[in-house]
């Protein structure tokens, strides 16, 4: 798989769900800084194009590392061999998850997507319930002092179909030149994930249609309006990712496909 950046391409891989070996990240979540950069990725893969939007205090950085993008590994269980799962965790407690730590996150979800049975909703109500149960322990072992909170999208897709877990109060956008469909619930109680035990999670499923955009965030910009929305389905990928980018506020952490 190729990866385009700013005048440039280097190789990457869609990171399989692996067998569990960094467990032991999860016990502690670090508290660190962001960084900076320039560029983008643009990666292709089962036909779907991915674009990570990561502005950190107005610097576009094109690491997104709150992004995963995972592909069925060679023991996934059956019913989940056709599917992609692209997840994104955004952070909105006083506990930021350090890129190990969420990389040892990630391997976790994704191998318990990937060996669950059942139907599509089956494997993202594990994910969004295996997150929920990580974050709510550490917010009840330090008290509340330091809230490790989270939204999160889940999206998976299998045979020309997409289908959504959104839980919290994280949003889904479906963008064509017909307009935009808006998935999620803004009142959903409890508004993150770590709050509690119940978890709020919303499943949606719709026909993926050739040219339309998905666009995932937990926290979009009040600058992306329906009518912004609705016309980067018209513009190529590169420019709709500056439009935007142009419309967002000095942080943001989103995915275009």
């Amino acid at each position: 798989m190729t990866v385009n950046w700013l005048g440039r391409s280097s190789q990457l891989t869609i990171k399989p769900a692996w067998p569990l070996q960094a467990r032991q990240a999860l016990n502690q979540l670090e508290i660190t800084g962001g960084g900076s950069g320039s560029g983008y990725n643009l990666i292709t893969v089962f036909d779907t194009t991915v674009v990570p939007l990561n502005l950190e205090k107005g610097v576009e950085n094109p690491d997104l590392p709150n992004l995963r993008v995972a592909q069925a590994p060679r023991r996934a269980n059956r019913s989940r061999t056709e599917d992609l799962l692209v997840m994104l965790v955004t952070p909105t407690g006083t506990v930021s998850f350090s890129q190990d730590y969420l990389t040892g996150l990630f391997d976790h979800l994704t191998d318990h997507y990937f060996q669950t049975s059942g139907p599509v909703t089956s494997g993202l109500r594990a994910v969004a319930q295996a997150l929920n149960s990580i974050l709510l322990k550490h917010n009840v072992k330090t008290s509340g002092s330091e809230q490790a909170l989270a939204q999160l999208n889940l999206a998976v897709i299998r045979r020309g179909m997409l289908y959504l877990g959104l839980s919290g109060t994280a949003p889904a956008y479906i963008c064509s030149r017909e307009g935009i469909e808006t998935y999620g619930d803004t009142n959903a109680s409890p508004r993150a994930l770590g709050l509690g035990r119940s978890l709020h999670q919303a499943f949606y499923q719709h026909e993926i249609s050739p040219g339309a955009l998905l666009v995932l965030s937990g926290e979009p910009p009040a600058g992306w309006t329906p009518a912004l929305l609705s016309n980067c389905a018209a513009m190529p990928l590169d420019q709709a990712r500056r439009r935007l980018l142009g419309h967002a506020s000095n942080n943001v952490n989103a995915v275009v496909l």
